[in-house]
């Protein structure tokens, strides 16, 4: 979670929850933004306590910066059906083909890869590979929200 600091406190900030000159924001997508003004609530404190009270209301409050995806981007380059997995062609330097890799990306856990073959044979590993990163995304996903 983002923290701010604010005349020497330190506010940690839920993901759509921001401060701005003088007071706090609710920028919650494909919604209007709210303002929660220090002058209007009495402080800084009192007016970040009812953005986040009106944050809570708008979704549940997680530890991550951005909600993690629910479905894959329409414009991705080489859909895979899982968002998160991506399919990437490499050109190792000295060979004449190309290598094709799984990657399975959670914000805040390294990035993890599959090799899944080369230009000849990528194609025959392709959906069982594509099933194991499926596997590991639900399985980085849990830990990454499970609580310590």
């Amino acid at each position: 979670m983002k923290k701010t600091t604010v005349n020497g406190v330190m506010f940690s900030c839920p993901t759509y929850l921001v401060r701005v000159k003088d007071g706090w924001q609710v920028r919650m997508p494909d919604e209007p933004t709210l303002l929660f003004s220090d002058g209007v609530y009495g402080g800084a404190e009192k007016s970040f306590e009812e953005a986040l009270r009106v944050r809570s209301l708008k979704g549940p409050i997680t530890g991550l910066s951005y909600p993690l995806a629910e479905r894959e981007r329409k414009h991705k380059k080489r859909p895979t059906g899982i968002p998160g997995v991506f399919l990437c062609e490499k050109f190792p330097k000295g060979k004449n083909v190309a290598e094709y890799q799984l990657q399975i990306r959670v914000p805040g856990i390294p990035i993890r890869t599959l090799y899944v073959g080369t230009t000849n044979t990528w194609e025959n590993h392709y959906e069982e590979k594509l099933a194991e990163a499926k596997g590991l995304r639900e399985q980085f996903v849990l830990q990454l929200l499970s609580p310590n």
